[in-house]
C-alpha cells in the first residue's frame, strides 16, 4: 500500500507503479444513458465505442499490460433482436478497422468467450482483427463476447471430458492432478479462456450496479472491485486514473497478513 497524494490527478509516473496486471471494466448502462437522453438504446452502444477509443490509450500509458472490457454476455441474448443486431453491427465495425483504431497504440486483441452463435461476417472480422493484431505489445485488450463465468467453467469442464474421452487424459490421471495442490489450479486454468494471461487485479463496473454478473468466476477470487455511479459513455480517463490511485491506496493481503 502507498501513501499517496490527496488529489485526483496525482503524477502519471506516480500511478506507473500501480502493480496492476490485469484491468477488467464491466461497461454498463449504455441504455440508460440513452434513454436519459430520449434516445434509441443502441445510440448508448454507439456513445459508448467512443468512450472506448478515449480510454483505450491510458492503459498504454500506466503500461498495463492486460485489459478486459466485456461487450456482450450470455444473457443478452434476451435482448430485443433490433439491438441485438445493431450491437453485432457495431462490433463488426469495430473489428474491421482494428488495424487503424488497435494497431496505432499497440494494441493485440484477444476475443474470448462461445464462437458458435454469433454470424459469419462478425466471426470473419473478429479473426481478421486478431491476427492482424497479434505481435503487438503495448497490451492485451480481452473482448469477452458470448461469455459468461458459468459458461467458462461449463466450456472448461466440457473440455476436459472430451480429452479424457480421447485418452488424453485418464481419470486417475486426472484426479492425481487435482489432489496436488500445487498443480491445481493451474491445470483448471488451462481451460479456461484466459489461461495464458494473469488474473484481473481490479474489476470495474460503471452505472452504479454492485455486481459482477459472471465476470471471471474462477480467477476473480482476489481482484479489487471499485463501482462507479457513472453510465459507461460518460467515462473518462480521469476515472480510470482515480481507480489505480485507489487501488494503490488498499491493503492487498491474500489471506495473508496486513502491509499497513
Amino acid at each position: 500500500m502507498q501513501n499517496l497524494p490527496d488529489n485526483a490527478d496525482v503524477d502519471i509516473a506516480i500511478l506507473k507503479e500501480h502493480g496492476i496486471k490485469h484491468f477488467a471494466i464491466i461497461p454498463d448502462g449504455n441504455r440508460r444513458w440513452a434513454r436519459a437522453r430520449g434516445l434509441a438504446p443502441y445510440e448508448g452502444h454507439k456513445r459508448a465505442v467512443k468512450t472506448l477509443e478515449n480510454i483505450l490509450p491510458v492503459f498504454k500509458e500506466l503500461n498495463i499490460p492486460v485489459v478486459t472490457i466485456w461487450a456482450f454476455s450470455t444473457e443478452n441474448w434476451k435482448r430485443p433482436q433490433i439491438e441485438i443486431k445493431v450491437l453485432f453491427e457495431i462490433l463488426k465495425q469495430l473489428a474491421s478497422i482494428a488495424d487503424k483504431k488497435l494497431n496505432k497504440n499497440g494494441i493485440k486483441l484477444k476475443v474470448i468467450g462461445r464462437r458458435d452463435r454469433f454470424p459469419k461476417d462478425l466471426l470473419k472480422a473478429i479473426q481478421k482483427a486478431e491476427e492482424i493484431t497479434k505481435n503487438n505489445k503495448a497490451y492485451t485488450l480481452v473482448v469477452p463476447l458470448d461469455y459468461g463465468g458459468q459458461d467458462e467453467v461449463r466450456r472448461g469442464l466440457l473440455k476436459l471430458l472430451k480429452k479424457i474421452k480421447k485418452n488424453e487424459f485418464t481419470i486417475d490421471g486426472v484426479i492425481k492432478k487435482l489432489e496436488d495442490t500445487d498443480y491445481a489450479f493451474s491445470f483448471i486454468d488451462s481451460f479456461m479462456d484466459i489461461y495464458d494471461l494473469p488474473y484481473p487485479d481490479v474489476i470495474m463496473r460503471t452505472s452504479g450496479e454492485m455486481r459482477l454478473s459472471g465476470l471471471y468466476i474462477w480467477q476473480n477470487a482476489y481482484a479489487e472491485l471499485f463501482f462507479i455511479k457513472k453510465y459507461f459513455p460518460d467515462l473518462t480517463r480521469s476515472d480510470i486514473l482515480k481507480v489505480v490511485r485507489e487501488f494503490m491506496q488498499r491493503d492487498r493481503r491474500f489471506g495473508g497478513n496486513s502491509k499497513k
